[in-house]
């Protein structure tokens, strides 16, 4: 006869959570991360989101997996066109104040690849056609050509991690309004991939 001995085990769970919310008659992305007992949420890009950043490799790529899933969601955001960071000095503002849920999902990417230097990035949650000189936050197709520009750059971050990389939208028609003509401050921080 043996003898079967148990031991308590604890098991901790970690995992992303991506997730669409309706407020009113809008809606915003919500990203939640729990560990145990941490739980980080936010449900606002921008300096809300800089916690975020410091997940695990792993979890970063299946939560800008799950966020690559709003490319034909285009509900309006709940949140207008702001600029999100502070001491940023560029005159020009938006003229467009609403963006939708496809906008929001990469300005959410932005954060968790980038961390901080998201911030001098993408300073507004708004796109800009630099070949058209036209804001986008709510133009389907303009938003669909840069999924595709992100999707191609996720696959290059999934086979080679998160080193030796560029920004995503680096070089293209597209860039995050904001960050017209200022491209090159930031390069210093991430290596070309």
């Amino acid at each position: 006869m043996g003898i079967i001995l148990f031991f308590p085990c604890n098991l901790i769970v970690q995992q992303t959570e991506v997730t669409k919310v309706k407020i009113g008659n809008n809606y915003k992305i919500e990203l939640k991360y729990e560990n145990g007992d941490t739980l980080l949420y936010t449900s606002r890009a921008g300096c809300d989101v800089r916690k975020f950043t410091y997940l695990s490799e792993n979890l970063k790529l299946r939560a800008i997996e799950e966020l690559l899933k709003f490319e034909e969601d285009t509900s309006l955001c709940e949140f207008e066109v702001i600029l999100y960071t502070t001491g940023y000095f560029k005159t020009e503002k938006p003229k467009q104040k609403v963006y939708n849920l496809q906008v929001d999902a990469l300005y959410y990417i932005n954060y968790l690849a980038l961390s901080s230097a998201a911030l001098f990035y993408s300073p507004y949650p708004l796109l800009y056609d630099t070949d058209n000189k036209k804001e986008i936050g709510i133009n389907y197709q303009d938003i669909k050509n840069v999924f595709i520009i992100y999707k191609n750059w996720f696959d290059k971050i999934r086979k080679g991690g998160f080193v030796n990389y560029s920004y995503p939208l680096d070089g293209r028609r597209y860039v995050w309004f904001g960050s017209i003509g200022k491209k090159a401050g930031f390069k210093k921080y991430l290596r070309e991939g």
